[in-house]
């Protein structure tokens, strides 16, 4: 019987290579034939990393390795290795287990995100930098039917990966815009709308990221260029609120003044075969001009005189 000494010197393989000095260093010629033997022990493999929020607790890895293939369903034995920095290596056994795998793409875990990337040579987790970050993303322009949770996470996972609802969207109560927590990769350009098909029809709900963070670990021209966007984005979106007001008045004011014109006196008025009020008339058309007064005072404060109509149409 071998002694732990024993068993383990045995491992050690003979001498192929002698190190040499070089400079301040001392050099080893890498094996050709082991190093290739290892390279193909890694030719299905996968980068996983998973990212916790603040006081989740860490995986173990028997339990990861259990909780993924619950959901990859994989045939073939394979290898989770954890590399440090919440990275690990997923060693499988064929291209089908890779194409499955990469196929369902990244998880929410509860706790953690697991986030997948394709392996490289050289791989070290330590020059590794993050790009993703947890956005409250809002969807305008969408129809309240399309509010069901299946819809939203389904319109979620073309931005990112979801993550929760905020609650006025849960419960449907507030139907300006629907909104989601989603982790998005800010190394990617942030869409401005995204395509949802209803049978033949399609629709474009256009996309406002909130709080975009100045400081991603991505790359120095990233880190300049996310908050200029979000400004710009909050000043795009009050023009487009403004404007959308500003044409509300002219509707209301033309509709008012046809039902009024050549009219016999009452509260109720003709405009085509319909019946209008016009007390109600013109309570939209104080509200609609109180809230585009209101958006040009915030678009004179944050910006000076924003771009397009520079004064609002007498009521």
């Amino acid at each position: 019987m071998k002694s732990y000494a024993q068993a383990i010197s045995s491992a050690i393989a003979p001498l192929s290579s002698a190190p040499k000095k070089k400079g301040d260093y001392v050099a080893i010629k890498v094996n050709p034939k082991a190093y290739e033997e290892r390279l193909k022990l890694c030719s299905y493999s996968l980068i996983g990393r998973v990212v916790l929020s603040k006081g989740e607790e860490p995986w173990k890895i028997l339990a990861l390795k259990e909780k993924l293939q619950s959901i990859w369903k994989l045939n073939s034995q394979w290898r989770l290795i954890s590399l440090g920095r919440g990275f690990f290596q997923i060693l499988l056994n064929s291209e089908e287990d890779k194409a499955q795998v990469w196929g369902i793409g990244s998880l929410h875990l509860k706790p953690g995100i697991l986030r997948l990337q394709p392996w490289t040579q050289n791989f070290n987790p330590n020059t590794q930098r993050t790009t993703n970050a947890q956005i409250w993303v809002r969807f305008y322009d969408l129809p309240w039917e399309f509010w069901h949770p299946q819809i939203l996470s389904d319109m979620a996972r073309g931005v990112g990966i979801p993550l929760k609802f905020d609650r006025a969207t849960l419960e449907g109560d507030y139907g300006h815009f629907a909104r989601m927590l989603i982790d998005v990769d800010l190394s990617k350009p942030l869409p401005d709308s995204i395509m949802i098909e209803v049978g033949e029809d399609c629709l474009f709900p256009t996309l406002f990221f909130e709080n975009v963070p100045s400081e991603v670990d991505s790359n120095e021209e990233n880190d300049k260029i996310y908050p200029v966007l979000a400004a710009m984005s909050t000043h795009i979106r009050k023009v487009e609120a403004l404007r959308d007001a500003i044409r509300k008045m002219k509707v209301v004011r033309d509709v008012i003044t046809k039902c009024t014109s050549n009219a016999p006196a009452g509260r109720h008025r003709v405009y085509g075969d319909c019946p209008m009020d016009i007390a109600w008339l013109r309570l939209q058309l104080f509200e609609v001009t109180e809230e585009a007064h209101r958006l040009l005072a915030e678009l004179d404060l944050e910006f000076g005189s924003p771009p397009g109509p520079s004064s609002l149409p007498a009521n």
